[in-house]
C-alpha cells in the first residue's frame, strides 16, 4: 500500500478524533515495537504497515463479527454517481455500496436504520482510481439496541481492501465524532 496514501488515511481519521482501538480486540498492538522510530499504525492492531514489519498478520486481526460478509462487497449495489470526497476524511475519494435489499432504505434516508442496515466506502487515492484500486474500506453497521445506544448503535470499521483485515473497529471515536453531526442516523449520504 502507498505509505502516503495510508498516512493520510490515518490523518484523515484522526482529524475526526480516531485513532481509538478496537473495544473488541486485544490490547497489546502488534505494530508498537516498530523500528521505524513513530509508529504510523498509531494504537491499533494494523494490517499493512508502511514501515514493513510483520504486524498485523495475525488471525486475531480479522474483522470482529457483526453479521455481515465485508468480502463480498464489492457485489453490492452503488449507490453514487460519482466518486466523492468523504465528508471528514480529507483528501480520500470514495464509492458508497449497500446490499441491494438495502438500496430502497438507503435512498428514502429518512428516520432511523433498521438493525443489520450496513454500508461501504471505498477508499481511493484520487477520483480516477476510484475506478480502480481500493486503499481500504470504512465500513459501518447499525447492531442491536444495547451495542452503543449513546451513540446510534453503530459499529465502525476501516477493513483491508478484501475485508478480511481490520485496522480499526468497534465504537471509534472519532467516526462517532463525525457522524453525530449527519442529519439522519449517523449517515451523511452521498452528498
Amino acid at each position: 500500500m502507498n505509505k502516503l496514501l495510508l498516512l493520510g488515511l490515518a490523518s484523515g481519521l484522526m482529524a475526526c478524533g480516531g485513532g481509538s482501538k478496537s473495544d473488541s480486540m486485544n490490547s497489546a498492538n502488534p505494530c508498537g515495537a516498530n523500528p521505524c522510530g513513530a509508529n504510523p499504525c498509531g494504537d491499533n492492531p494494523c494490517g499493512d504497515n508502511p514501515c514493513g514489519n510483520p504486524c498485523g498478520g495475525s488471525d486475531s486481526a480479522g474483522p470482529m463479527d457483526v453479521g455481515v460478509d465485508w468480502t463480498g462487497w464489492a457485489t453490492w449495489n452503488k449507490v453514487n454517481a460519482e466518486p466523492f470526497v468523504s465528508k471528514g476524511h480529507k483528501k480520500p475519494w470514495v464509492n458508497v455500496y449497500v446490499p441491494s435489499e438495502q438500496v430502497s432504505t438507503y435512498a428514502a434516508l429518512e428516520g432511523e436504520m433498521p438493525e443489520g442496515f450496513a454500508i461501504v466506502k471505498s477508499v481511493h487515492k484520487d477520483a480516477e482510481g476510484a475506478a480502480g484500486d481500493v486503499a481500504a474500506l470504512t465500513v459501518m453497521v447499525k447492531m442491536g439496541s444495547d451495542y452503543d445506544p449513546e451513540n446510534g448503535n453503530w459499529y465502525y470499521g476501516v477493513l483491508s481492501a478484501d475485508g478480511t483485515k481490520a485496522m480499526q473497529e468497534g465504537k471509534l471515536a472519532g467516526c462517532i465524532g463525525c457522524h453525530s453531526s449527519a442529519n439522519t442516523d449517523y449517515l451523511f449520504g452521498t452528498k
